[in-house]
């Protein structure tokens, strides 16, 4: 799950003059998040009153940062997961903390669009590499082709538990990347059928020949 937001924003005797708030994206990883800057809501001015009641700090004048969960009821818990503190006392350096949260926002932006390349590149360059590894194999070691046992533990096994464990290894990944896990399990799997039926084809032919 991505991280709770944060709002920043530029107080004039406890009056917001203006804001901004921090929201978190899921990434391609189930397990990370990135920033996303958006405009601040309606109602961010009782949230801060409201925590700023609870945790007995009085807002004035400066830049405030808030995290926190809770809105109208607060309990221990909410103590705990609320993030609440003034940055600054000039209200102008507002503008400061945005535009260094907006190039956060960018990089981190460019990393997600970077790991949305790179990881289905993986996988098909795993998977190419996996169907070419018998013709490989035979190509440095000729004889394994008349070894059926030792080709299959070498050779198509290996292909086998690829195409088993690449469904499962991203189902907590973002969608296209569990399309290409799934198609991605089914052609090799195809090609294990094709490798198989091949096989039986030559091993046919040396028992004919004999």
């Amino acid at each position: 799950m991505p991280q709770q937001s944060t709002s920043i924003a530029a107080f004039e005797q406890g009056v917001i003059e203006d804001s901004f708030v921090i929201q978190y994206a899921l990434t391609g990883d189930w397990c990370d998040s990135r920033p996303v800057v958006v405009d601040s809501s309606a109602d961010l001015q009782s949230h801060f009153a409201f925590v700023a009641k609870q945790l007995d700090q009085p807002i004035s004048t400066g830049v405030y940062e808030l995290s926190s969960p809770c809105r109208e009821a607060w309990s221990d818990s909410c103590s705990k997961s609320t993030t609440f503190q003034q940055l600054s006392n000039n209200p102008a350096e507002l503008a400061q903390y945005e535009a260094e949260w907006r190039q956060k926002e960018r990089r981190a932006l460019q990393i997600a669009s970077e790991q949305e390349l790179l990881m289905p590149s993986i996988i098909v360059a795993v998977v190419l590499f996996a169907i070419l590894w018998p013709w490989i194999l035979i190509k440095i070691w000729p004889k394994i082709g008349s070894k059926l046992p030792l080709f299959l533990g070498l050779a198509i096994l290996p292909q086998y538990f690829l195409a088993d464990i690449l469904p499962p290894l991203f189902f907590w990944s973002d969608q296209v990347l569990q399309v290409i896990a799934d198609y991605a399990s089914v052609v090799l799997l195809v090609v294990i059928a094709g490798e198989i039926i091949l096989l039986i084809g030559a091993i046919a032919r040396i028992f004919w020949k004999k």
